[in-house]
């Protein structure tokens, strides 16, 4: 076989003896079983993969050409993705209450378990199962599951229903869907099992997370479930359009970095009022939390995600900077340079927020995002790689000590990588201090920012480690308010943070690297002056080497007057209310 001869080649060459050669022929082969194929649904990853090769080889090749097709899933950090997802909006669903939605209604229990096991089972059920309620007491509910097995669940279990001992309202004879809980959670003794009542939830969203650096999607949600019956197969992380709310700020900021600002740059934080233009009203946005903070330092306004500090920003640096940088970012094309775009009143996806995002954490070389690593034909010839990066010594024949190869980078540097690194070191303080305080609790280092569109319609939380980018948005396909203060840190904060519990035991997070160029100085976090011997609320703020950062002491910027209808050819206008952007 192929062994012996390679062993008989090794012997012409000298590299082994007569007596080596037999001895090695003479070994008994062994062979090492292949484990089994790890599989996962991942159904709108694999929709968006299918789309992207029927567009690009057509129906025949992509079904009968024996395409062999290597994509960047990870599987795990799916799974922990579609968990942390699924089970942060059924959390904000339960929050809302009961809706009182049953599945039908047996008239009589007899033989409940062949008319359980005769019923369609609706579709987006996941790992969900329909079961009859049989009986009805102050501790619960004694349900009966279409698998045969029977089980309670619990009055505490009930309790988000907001309907007490009445069980949710529920009639012996409804049918429900009920999802099993761990056997340590069971209710009773002997072959009861633990149930809790569940309901299909109105909200929706979605989850992206990227390599940062190379855009490898490792996971993706498109929705709560891809086979649920009205807009299943519509992929939310790539399709829906939503305004982002805070979370375009960080790009606000870094314009102002870029354009000679620092973060201890003061900014008013004080009621302003914007020129929207000929016949339309004159627009005064206000913060969040309805109060000012005067002069404020840069890494406050991005920390507490101030609106009014970021509008002077913008109305400083200038909406054109502003809207051409996110443009080069990839979020959106042909911004215009409305001051309500630096509050996030644009829509935008969440893959390319994500990507956005992406950039800054690689050190600001640009980041696509990609689904599919490489591609072979049937007879295994490499017909596409994503990894576009080149070595022109990984194949030299000898090894004569030399250095190791180093693939040879050829992304583009769209931002300056001090500027980018000052973004990220402010953006750490969003979890160390600010509006995701609450991810704070995972222990490691973290930049994030949350995102509220006006009225609570749109809930983001986007953030990374030192290895993974992840974006979460929860919305209503129907744009709507999810409630008197459902934010981003409220609603999709805690998706991540679930998500990134078991993420991190496979990706664990490193420090983010400090590039040359920058210095770190104590200041007072607080007034943006240097720091002196026993003064509190110290930080070591992240400035340029090369400039003199006390020369703009005492320089507040108060952004001037400002209009929001600038000479834009492009005829937009926008009569924006954002006065509840968080």
């Amino acid at each position: 076989g192929r062994r012996d001869w390679v062993i008989d080649r090794m012997q012409e060459e000298g590299f082994v003896s007569r007596e080596e050669a037999k001895k090695a022929k003479d070994a008994a082969l062994r062979t090492k079983k292949r484990g089994g194929i790890e599989s996962v649904r991942a159904d709108y990853f694999c929709e968006d993969v299918r789309r992207d090769l029927y567009a690009q080889y057509g129906e025949d090749e992509l079904y009968k050409g024996g395409l062999a097709i290597f994509t960047t899933l990870d599987p795990d950090l799916q799974r922990y993705a579609e968990k942390a997802f699924n089970d942060g909006i059924v959390a904000y669903d339960r929050r809302h209450g009961w809706r009182g939605k049953t599945f039908g209604r047996l008239e009589s229990l007899d033989n409940w378990q062949q008319k359980l096991a005769h019923m369609q089972v609706p579709l987006g059920m996941n790992d969900w199962q329909l079961a009859v309620v049989t009986q009805i007491g102050a501790n619960g509910i004694r349900v009966g599951a279409r698998g045969g097995d029977v089980g309670y669940v619990t009055a505490a279990d009930l309790a988000w229903t907001g309907k007490g001992k009445n069980a949710a309202g529920l009639r012996v004879g409804d049918i429900i869907a009920v999802a099993e809980q761990s056997p340590d959670a069971k209710p009773a003794k002997g072959k009861d099992k633990a149930y809790t009542l569940q309901q299909f939830p109105a909200v929706n969203g979605g989850m992206v997370v990227l390599d940062a650096h190379s855009g490898r999607v490792l996971a993706m949600v498109g929705g709560f479930s891809f086979e649920e019956k009205k807009s299943g197969q519509f992929n939310r992380a790539t399709q829906a359009m939503r305004q982002t709310g805070s979370a375009i700020k960080p790009f606000v900021y870094l314009t102002a970095l870029l354009n000679g600002m620092t973060p201890a740059t003061l900014v008013l934080d004080a009621p302003i009022t914007i020129e929207q233009g000929p016949g339309l009203p004159l627009w005064q946005p206000e913060n969040y939390t309805e109060d000012y903070a005067g002069p404020a330092t840069m890494r406050y306004g991005l920390e507490q995600s101030r609106n009014l500090m970021t509008i002077r920003l913008a109305q400083a640096v200038g909406m054109e900077k502003v809207t051409g940088l996110i443009e080069s970012f990839g979020v959106a094309d042909k911004l215009p340079p409305q001051f309500a775009i630096a509050l996030g009143a644009w829509e935008t996806t969440l893959m390319k927020l994500t990507a956005a995002y992406a950039t800054v954490a690689d050190g600001g070389r640009k980041i696509t995002p990609h689904m599919i690593d490489r591609i072979q034909d049937r007879r295994g010839k490499l017909i596409f790689k994503a990894d576009a990066r080149t070595c022109d010594i990984c194949r030299n024949v000898q090894w004569m000590n030399q250095k190791p190869p180093k693939l040879i980078e050829v992304r583009e540097q769209i931002i300056d990588p001090v500027a980018d690194y000052q973004l990220t070191y402010m953006m750490q303080g969003v979890v160390e201090r600010g509006t995701a305080a609450r991810v704070k609790a995972l222990g490691v280092p973290i930049a994030g920012k949350t995102g509220t569109t006006n009225d609570f319609k749109d809930a983001w939380f986007m953030a990374f480690s030192s290895d993974l980018v992840v974006g979460v948005y929860v919305g209503f396909d129907q744009p709507k308010s999810l409630g008197n203060k459902e934010t981003g840190a409220a609603v999709s904060a805690p998706i991540f943070m679930d998500f990134m519990k078991q993420a991190l035991v496979k990706y664990p997070a490193k420090p983010f690297p400090v590039p040359e160029g920058v210095r770190f100085m104590p200041v007072d976090m607080h007034t943006g002056e240097p720091a002196t011997e026993g003064d509190n609320g110290v930080i070591l703020e992240a400035f340029r080497s090369d400039t003199n950062w006390e020369g703009n002491m005492g320089r507040i910027i108060d952004g001037g007057s400002g209009s929001s209808n600038s000479d834009d050819d492009r005829g937009f206008s926008f009569p924006f209310q954002l006065d509840g952007v968080y």
